[in-house]
């Protein structure tokens, strides 16, 4: 279970990389980037070579500018909210 100051950097850096094409709170603004709240929660290591190495043409590669580190908080991010997502569902 990721630490609360994990996923506090990785909404810091979700806001300032990610936002702009998958939208707040994961929902996806609909210009053809994926849905993180449909983002499998138990595939680490799928979101690590996507944010790293990008994917088909619409995710850029990011590996020279994020760390394995800022990777982990992103993800840590990304499930963080699917949770808190799934607990406000009656």
């Amino acid at each position: 279970m990721p630490d609360p100051a994990q996923i506090e950097l990785g909404g810091q850096l979700y806001f300032q990389m990610c936002r702009q094409c998958h939208g707040p709170e994961l929902q996806s603004s609909g210009a053809g980037s994926f849905d993180l709240r449909q983002f499998p929660p138990d595939d680490p290591q799928r979101f690590r070579e996507s944010v790293m190495h990008g994917k088909n043409d619409g995710m850029p590669a990011h590996d020279d500018i994020l760390t394995n580190e800022d990777v982990d908080a992103l993800f840590a991010y990304v499930v963080a909210t699917q949770q808190a997502r799934q607990a406000r569902k009656p």
